[in-house]
Formats: C-alpha cells, sequence, structure tokens
C-alpha cells in the first residue's frame, strides 16, 4: 500500500482542528436549537469528543493523492481472522478544501470491514485470538469479503489447498490456466503457481453459489489476488473452489474441498 503508517493521533487531531475551521463548524450555533428530547449535560467540548476519538484509532495512512485512512482496533473473529474497521476520509476533508463540481455526490466518509488470518486454521488456538488481534498491526494483509459468512472459510479452504499442493497429497481435481496471453489461455502448472501465494496475499473473497442438501452445503466461492504487473497492468489470479460443509462435522468456516480451479489474467 502506498503511503507512511503512523501512529497516536496527531494527525486526526490535525484534521479535527481543520474541520473545525471550516464553515458551519464553529462551536456556537448563529441561532437557538429547539431541543425535542432531553440530552444528558456534558462538560466535553468537540476537540474533547474528538480527541477521545482519536485515541481509539491504532494507526493511519496518508495517500499520495492526500487521502487518508483510519484503521479501528482490531477483533478477533472466529478462531483464526482478525476484523477491521478501515476509516476512508477523501482529500478534500483532509486538505480542507471545498468539493468540486464532480466530487458534489461522493461520500465524505466511508467505513468498511476488512479481515486478516493472524494464524493458519491448522495451527494454534482459539486462547491466543483476543490477544493475537489486539497487537495485529500488519494492514497490509487485509482482504475484504463480500459477506459475513464466508472469511474464515476462504482462509480455511486456502490454506488447505496450498499445503496439499506443496505436499502432493492433493484427492481433488485441481486445474491452472494462464490467460495472460489470450483469452483462450494455456494450461499451467497449479502447484507452482499456488507457491506463490499464501493465506495473507489474499486480496478478496466472495460466494459465488451456496446449496444445501440433506447431509451438507455446497458452495463456490472466488477469491482473488493480485500477483504482479505486466506492461503497467495488473495481473490478477482468480483461484475458485467448490467445497462441502458436512453437518454435525464442520462449521461454517470449514468445508471439504471438491475442486480448485486457478485462472491468471491481465486487467
Amino acid at each position: 500500500m502506498a503511503g507512511k503508517w503512523t501512529f497516536g493521533t496527531g494527525r486526526l487531531l490535525a484534521l479535527v482542528a481543520a474541520l473545525a475551521a471550516l464553515p458551519g463548524c464553529d462551536r456556537a450555533p448563529k441561532k437557538p436549537v429547539v431541543e425535542t428530547a432531553a440530552a444528558p449535560a456534558t462538560s466535553s467540548s468537540r476537540a474533547e469528543i474528538f480527541g477521545r476519538l482519536a485515541d481509539t484509532f491504532v494507526a493511519s495512512e496518508t495517500y499520495p493523492t492526500g487521502n487518508m485512512i483510519f484503521y479501528a482496533p482490531p477483533k478477533a473473529y472466529g478462531s483464526w481472522l482478525c476484523r477491521v474497521d478501515k476509516i476512508s476520509i477523501p482529500e478534500w476533508i483532509a486538505r480542507g478544501r471545498p468539493k468540486s463540481e464532480g466530487e458534489k455526490w461522493k461520500d465524505d466518509i466511508a467505513v468498511e470491514t476488512y479481515y486478516a488470518a493472524w494464524r493458519s486454521p491448522a495451527e494454534g488456538n482459539d486462547d491466543d485470538r483476543e490477544a493475537a488481534c489486539a497487537k495485529f498491526r500488519d494492514f497490509d494483509t487485509l482482504f475484504y469479503a463480500d459477506g459475513i459468512d464466508g472469511p474464515g472459510r476462504y482462509i480455511f479452504l486456502l490454506d488447505r489447498l496450498l499445503r496439499d499442493l506443496a505436499a502432493g497429497k492433493t484427492t481433488y481435481p485441481v486445474e491452472c490456466v494462464d490467460r495472460r496471453g489470450s483469452r483462450a489461455g494455456k494450461p499451467c502448472d497449479a502447484k507452482a503457481v499456488a507457491s506463490g501465494l499464501s493465506i495473507r496475499k489474499l486480496g478478496s473473497g466472495q460466494t459465488e453459489s451456496e446449496r444445501e442438501t440433506e447431509n451438507s452445503f455446497l458452495r463456490t466461492d472466488r477469491l482473488h489476488f493480485r500477483i504482479g504487473n505486466a506492461h503497467d497492468h495488473p495481473v490478477i489470479l482468480v483461484l475458485t473452489i467448490d467445497s462441502e460443509q458436512h453437518f454435525g462435522r464442520q462449521s461454517i468456516d470449514e468445508g471439504d474441498i471438491r475442486s480448485a480451479r486457478l485462472e491468471m489474467e491481465v486487467i
């Protein structure tokens, strides 16, 4: 990721000060405010409130464009994931300038939830998860998930596939297609391609389909990785995994791989 990590409250407090100086952000209202419900009394000023808010963030990053990212404290999510709220602030707020006409309808602040694996599903135990996520700061390994039910399974299946390929012990079909030269593509070595992947290189995941049978759930998940560049264009690897979660034996974060397909292409 571009930019430089910064810790502490300096950047956000400076941002708060800039926001407070903008029109409409002065502390005293220009006309009486009619309250429709009684509010609890407080002696906190706006700066104090924002100061406490700044203390809740554990890291920030500034891109060359001027956009800023703030990261909330990571929290344990399942057995091998940390969940992180990522707050994005655009350049016009960070630099304290009015929106342009083209920016008029764009969001001022965006909050999204990301995930990261703090351990392999095949090792460790749950006793460490709270402490591990409390100190987690490797924000370059975050991945986005389309939905809340899949993130743990994406890492579980990916970890299983990589281990099986490395050991040469896959009991299911694995296909590899290299489309970097043409859309038709050509066969590639799945083990060689997978050797450059890890559970900390996942970029995003989504569940394509889910079907319930008498004894299991059958799912198709698609995992996306950015694995380099070709002629100034990103090279993307899409991993499709068909799996089966057996009732009474496996949780929603687990499953047996039925087949896998790796596809490389330039976008």
